[in-house]
């Protein structure tokens, strides 16, 4: 359970140092200019490096790159190891640094589509490849998104990750889905796996559902009497890919997993621990599929489940009033770890994309211990009416075409309480503090779509125009103290555009 007492005395912290701003002194204006590093300031910014994995298609250009705060790169990693060379690989959206100094990657042969091979990867700090998995059922693919945790009962490291799994029409209609539509996609879930490549534990969407449309059909129910479970016919009507998990994050003091909803416009929370069975994985699948694997918190859309107001529109189709809806399609929701400023708290990229009416993207920091999901134990007895609330900390650039992006994108809490954030299509990543004001700023320079026969200055710019795509899924911030750092060579070897991966 959330350390309710711990929490509490997150809030009295936060309201003292944390403010809501709408502000920004150093961002882009437009999406042309210079690249790489734009602005910093030692002062404010936090110390460390910047991990990043350019989307570029070219193989023998793809890597992911280490840069310190003045935008050199002081290590690089060959994305396309011998092992795939020729095999049409790119990377699936990034690369996570390891307490080991190696790196956790994804992936494919069919770029950012639902096709195609799929493999995650580690690479050592040479970049030998010392880890490979696929999963080896048919119509499991992992995409987007993945972690490297530490499984307490266990007691040694595996991988989760967001993974489509297979479906029937037949499938479909059994759980409550409307007969009338085609359920020509398949819905997504969690997989963990051992370094052993052993498949030891995964939820699925598609076994904590209700439907209120037709009392015939299978998983009956009053929205508002099910919180912990998914409508799986919601609005006009949904098909396959009825949440699309974009994120996913690992709680190691609760054991539990978040995971974006992304298509409805929430994030789940769902137990791990409690649906883990050591050494039997058709166990540990049997509980997380039932009762104790349903939703045991949801933040973002509680229209969902009859506990707020949706969205309402005019005659026009324009926007009236938001309800109570907070999120028009969003990534990397994730934690905030123990020892950070707001620990505990959900951070979350709002890229806004989907709202009804103008739209901008915005980082937000939620309180998930307060709200108005029933029947939670650990919520607190604070009133939340209103899902606004809960959201302690936000920002959003003060030009609407500043910072921000129509998808991918994410963030992350740095130790010194700035935020890292990434607008992913624009490769534009920032340091903004708690007062809202960016204290660094750099533009990826490796672009992600390409001209015929490309030269090296179509691949790496010193200055964007309004046509290039420089697009990344998301940044880290790596710090100087991590331990996959100790001992490493991480003196400056020039900026991208001056090495150009010779």
């Amino acid at each position: 359970m959330f350390n309710k007492a711990k929490i509490k005395n997150g809030i009295v912290l936060l309201a003292a140092s944390f403010v809501v701003t709408m502000g920004s002194v150093s961002a882009y204006e437009s999406f042309h200019g210079p690249t790489e590093l734009i602005y910093s300031d030692p002062a404010k910014a936090a110390s460390g490096y910047l991990l990043f994995s350019p989307y570029i298609p070219l193989e023998e250009h793809q890597y992911t790159y280490l840069v310190d705060i003045d935008g050199n790169v002081v290590h690089k990693w060959k994305t396309i190891v011998s092992d795939y060379e020729g095999r049409g690989f790119t990377m699936e959206k990034t690369a996570r640094l390891t307490e080991t100094g190696s790196i956790i990657q994804g992936l494919s042969t069919a770029r950012h589509t639902y096709q195609g091979e799929r493999a995650l990867q580690e690479l050592d700090w040479d970049g030998n490849l010392v880890w490979d998995f696929t999963d080896p059922r048919e119509g499991y693919r992992y995409h987007h998104n993945f972690k490297r945790i530490w499984n307490n009962q266990l007691n040694e490291w595996t991988v989760i990750f967001t993974s489509q799994m297979p479906m029937t029409q037949e499938q479909a209609i059994a759980a409550g889905a409307d007969p009338a539509v085609e359920w020509d996609a398949a819905p997504d879930g969690v997989v963990e796996v051992d370094m052993s490549g052993n498949i030891v534990w995964q939820w699925w969407s598609l076994d904590h559902v209700v439907q209120d449309k037709n009392r015939a059909w299978p998983n009956y129910g009053e929205l508002a009497e099910n919180p912990g479970k998914i409508n799986l016919n919601w609005g006009k009507g949904l098909s396959g890919d009825f949440i699309h998990q974009n994120a996913l994050d690992y709680n190691q003091e609760l054991d539990q997993i978040i995971v974006n909803n992304d298509s409805m416009g929430e994030v789940l929370i769902v137990d791990h621990g409690g649906t883990f069975v050591r050494g039997d994985f058709e166990a540990s699948k049997a509980l997380a599929a039932g009762p104790k694997g349903d939703i045991l918190y949801r933040w973002g859309n509680p229209s969902l489940y009859s506990s707020g107001e949706a969205p309402s529109y005019n005659p026009s189709g324009n926007v009236t009033s938001d309800g109570d809806q907070r999120l028009f399609h969003h990534h990397d929701s994730q934690w905030i770890k123990d020892g950070l400023p707001g620990a505990g708290n959900i951070l979350i990229f709002q890229n806004g994309s989907r709202h009804p009416g103008p739209h901008q993207s915005q980082l937000l920091e939620v309180d998930p211990y307060v709200g108005t999901y029933p029947d939670i134990e650990y919520l607190s007895e604070l009133d939340a009416d209103d899902p606004a609330d809960q959201v302690v900390w936000s920002f959003k650039a003060r030009y609407a075409n500043s910072f921000t992006s129509h998808n991918i994108s994410g963030l992350q809490r740095l130790p010194n309480g700035n935020t890292l954030a990434t607008a992913g299509r624009q490769g534009h990543v920032i340091q903004v503090t708690p007062a809202g004001e960016v204290v660094w700023e750099y533009i990826v320079p490796v672009m992600a779509t390409l001209p015929e026969d490309p030269q090296l200055d179509d691949i790496y710019k010193t200055r964007m125009s309004d046509t290039d795509d420089n697009s990344v899924f998301t940044a880290h911030w790596i710090s100087p103290y991590h331990p996959g750092l100790v001992g490493k060579d991480l003196s400056p070897k020039g900026k991208i555009t001056d090495i150009l991966n010779d």
